[in-house]
C-alpha cells in the first residue's frame, strides 16, 4: 500500500500524516472510516489529504476528524474489521462451522454466496483476537476440539460427509 493514485504522483511534496483518533471522513459522503494510512500535501497554498481506509478504498477528499459522533459513527465495514473466530450454530444448537477472519463483512458475504449450510445459521458467536496468528490458532484448536459439521476434519473429510 502507501501508493498514491497516478494523478497525484507528479506532486512531490507529500508527507505522512497522523490522525490521532485513527479516524477520518470523506468530504464527499462524510462517512467516517478507520485510516490505514494518510498523507498530506500543500497544493496551491491549501493543505490536502489522501487517506486509505482500513475497509478498502480511499479518498483525495479526506479530512481528519477529532470525534466521529457528529458524523454518525464509524462506517459499518470498518466496525467489522479486526481478527475474530466465529462459531456458526443452527437453530437446534448444532455447531455448523468454525472460522476466522479479519474482515467479517466480506467473509460472511462470501459464505452467503458459496456455503450451502449458510441458510441454516441461526446464531454466530464471535471471539476477538489481537492478530491473525492468534485467531488462526484458536480456529484450528476449536475445529479439532469441537468437530463442527461442515469444517474439514483431520484426513480432509467433512463430518457431515462421513456420516
Amino acid at each position: 500500500m502507501n501508493e498514491l493514485p497516478d494523478r497525484l504522483t507528479p506532486l512531490l511534496h507529500f508527507r505522512p500524516a497522523v490522525c490521532k483518533t485513527g479516524l477520518a471522513a470523506s468530504r464527499r459522503k462524510m462517512m467516517v472510516h478507520r485510516v490505514e494510512w494518510m498523507k498530506t500535501a500543500v497544493i496551491d497554498g491549501r493543505l490536502h489529504y489522501w487517506a486509505e481506509w482500513v475497509c478498502g478504498g480511499g479518498s483525495t477528499e479526506a479530512v481528519i476528524i477529532a470525534d466521529p459522533e457528529p458524523f454518525g459513527g464509524v462506517c459499518q465495514r470498518c466496525e467489522l474489521m479486526g481478527w475474530v473466530t466465529y462459531h456458526c450454530f443452527a437453530a437446534d444448537g448444532a455447531l455448523l462451522y468454525i472460522g476466522s477472519t479479519g474482515d467479517r463483512y466480506s467473509r460472511f458475504k462470501g459464505h452467503a454466496k458459496q456455503s450451502p449450510w449458510w441458510p441454516d445459521v441461526a446464531d454466530i458467536q464471535l471471539a476477538e483476537y489481537p492478530d491473525e496468528t492468534a485467531a488462526r490458532i484458536a480456529e484450528a484448536l476449536a475445529i479439532n476440539a469441537e468437530h463442527p459439521l461442515y469444517n474439514k476434519q483431520p484426513g480432509g473429510k467433512r463430518l457431515k460427509d462421513a456420516a
